[in-house]
């Protein structure tokens, strides 16, 4: 082979291999570009998803803060009518149930009178004076928490009276 043939062929395979590697970048950048037009699209998606539930759960949060709201001022309004309560059990009257006939005709009862059984009380005193939790002392003698509160509370209006008061 001459010399001249060898260089077309040279030429040749190099024209041939340069549009080879012509056409594979062109073809890498394409489907590049196609790859990024995806993840652009899903990225899209999925921010507009998160948007929806950032609103949703905003809607939820201020629902929430208003049921937070109406439960603290119902809890309000029960601390100021235990205060009372408490504060006529101190004074040695229970007041009467409203809408009960027996609470129209009956005498009010002293904090003495309520205290006469003390002995059904005795495990719920024993639980406190041991130190241990109203939650605890509840679960244990399966009464609720405020009434395990209210009758320790007037175990101790009990004892102030009588010490207000000389035994005869």
């Amino acid at each position: 082979m001459s010399a001249s043939v060898i260089v077309v062929l040279f030429l040749c395979n190099f024209v041939i291999l340069s549009t080879c590697f012509g056409v594979m970048v062109y073809i890498y950048y394409r489907k590049q570009k196609e790859l990024t037009v995806s993840l652009q699209c899903q990225f899209q998606a999925e921010e507009k998803r998160l948007e929806l539930l950032t609103g949703e759960l905003s809607a939820i949060a201020d629902t929430l803060a208003k049921k937070i709201e109406k439960k603290e001022k119902d809890l309000g309004f029960l601390l100021e009518k235990i205060k009372y309560t408490e504060q006529k059990v101190h004074a040695g009257i229970v007041p009467n149930v409203p809408g009960s006939d027996a609470a129209a005709t009956r005498p009010p009862v002293t904090v003495t009178k309520i205290f006469a059984d003390a002995e059904k009380y005795k495990d719920i005193y024993c639980y406190a004076d041991k130190g241990m939790r109203l939650t605890d002392i509840a679960r244990k003698t399966g009464k609720a928490k405020g009434e395990i509160e209210l009758i320790l509370s007037l175990r101790t209006a009990q004892e102030q009276q009588s010490e207000r008061v000389p035994s005869l």
